[in-house]
């Protein structure tokens, strides 16, 4: 969600990502995973993750490191 954010806001306009989940996980998944999956993400757990993860590593393609988002 955060490099989806700094995406749109830096990026040149893209199509927006779907709310359908379905097309990313296979029809193998059990409905108690899947209810798992679609709980509510805390604060803690986005703050714990990020700051797990040394300064110069990228999050993805897009070439920000963990420490633009830590400090953005």
């Amino acid at each position: 969600m955060i490099v989806r954010f700094y995406q749109d806001l830096l990026a040149a306009p893209s199509a927006q990502f779907a709310d359908d989940t379905s097309k990313f996980f296979p029809t193998t998944i059990f409905d108690d995973v899947v209810l798992g999956l679609k709980d509510d993400v805390l604060d803690d757990e986005i703050q714990t993750s990020l700051f797990s993860i040394s300064n110069n590593k990228g999050l993805g393609p897009d070439g920000f490191t963990s420490l633009f988002f830590k400090r953005s």
